[in-house]
């Protein structure tokens, strides 16, 4: 733990390995009263040295006995968005089916900036 004073914790690491926890299941993980947890957290007193530093040996513990089991961990609490991919229009085809509507052919533009003013042109 890097913090300049090895007798108080750091209120931020508190807060980072404490996110996620109810104020009573911490409270009573760390067999403190629900005050004085609100109180570290708020910053109005200091933190014991040993609060962070075991909610991190704890989190590491964790995370190694998952890794042990070939068990990976769960997407949804790292906030990693799942879904299909979005496929964007490929412009070619819309030229395409704009000149099959207007009878004229029209070549492949390559400055996309220009093709899309085009459009807008033609559809309004």
């Amino acid at each position: 733990m890097k913090y300049p004073n090895h007798r108080y914790g750091d209120p931020e690491h508190l807060q980072h390995y404490a996110a996620g926890w109810p104020l009573k299941t911490l409270a009573k993980h760390l067999r403190r009263d629900e005050r004085t947890i609100r109180r570290w957290l708020s910053g109005t007193h200091k933190i014991p040295w040993w609060v962070p530093e075991l909610l991190r040996l704890e989190r590491y513990e964790k995370y190694h006995q998952m890794q042990q089991m070939n068990i990976n961990p769960r997407l949804a609490k790292m906030g990693i968005v799942r879904g299909q991919v979005v496929e964007f229009p490929d412009i070619t085809r819309m030229l395409a089916r704009l000149d099959k509507l207007d009878n004229k052919p029209n070549p492949i533009k390559v400055n996309n900036d220009r093709v899309i003013a085009e459009l807008r042109t033609k559809s309004g």
